[in-house]
């Protein structure tokens, strides 16, 4: 299994590097793209018909990328009811939450794909830049699947972990980033 981690790890890695500079090109475009419409909005009283709607696509593709972030980071929103002092059981207890928020990520990609389907039948445009909404959707189904691959990696740790005796040194909750 350890030999299964690090690769999965390794393609992780090349992933989230990826993910580093579409976040960071992306970044600069909306800041590119919201400053030339407020320049324009108050100097020439003038507005760029298509930023509002480039600027949504682009704050969609920040919230996905942010999305794995967090939780490559361990830092999505939860809330900690019960906290053991046993590392074997803190543990478990993380296992329980990573398989759940496995089956909640697995049916968001479902209902993405769905959404994907259905929205090939029936075409719809981004009006003012003529995007098939169903390739918005694609954005939104890659980063449910990158969130859903990073998921599956902390499981397989935590398994790893819980079959070696316990939680990383130092660490609460007993995932290693």
């Amino acid at each position: 299994m350890e030999k299964l981690i690090s690769t999965l790890d390794k393609t992780n890695a090349i992933i989230f590097k990826i993910q580093k500079i579409v976040f960071i090109i992306v970044v600069a475009f909306v800041v590119v793209i919201d400053t030339a419409q407020v320049f324009g909005r108050y100097v020439f009283k003038f507005s760029i018909p298509w930023s509002d709607q480039v600027s949504l696509l682009i704050f969609c593709i920040i919230i996905m990328l942010g999305g794995n972030i967090a939780i490559k980071d361990n830092a999505e929103v939860k809330v900690t009811l019960i906290r053991f002092k046993d590392e074997k059981k803190q543990l478990i207890f993380d296992l329980v939450g990573d398989i759940v928020s496995i089956f909640t990520i697995s049916f968001f990609v479902v209902s993405t794909w769905l959404l994907i389907l259905q929205a090939s039948t029936f075409k719809k445009v981004i009006s003012s830049i003529q995007l098939d909404y169903k390739y918005v959707y694609v954005i939104v189904l890659a980063g449910f699947v990158i969130m859903l691959f990073e998921k599956v990696i902390q499981l397989l740790k935590r398994i790893s972990r819980l079959k070696a005796g316990g939680a990383f040194e130092g660490e609460e909750g007993g995932v290693k980033a």
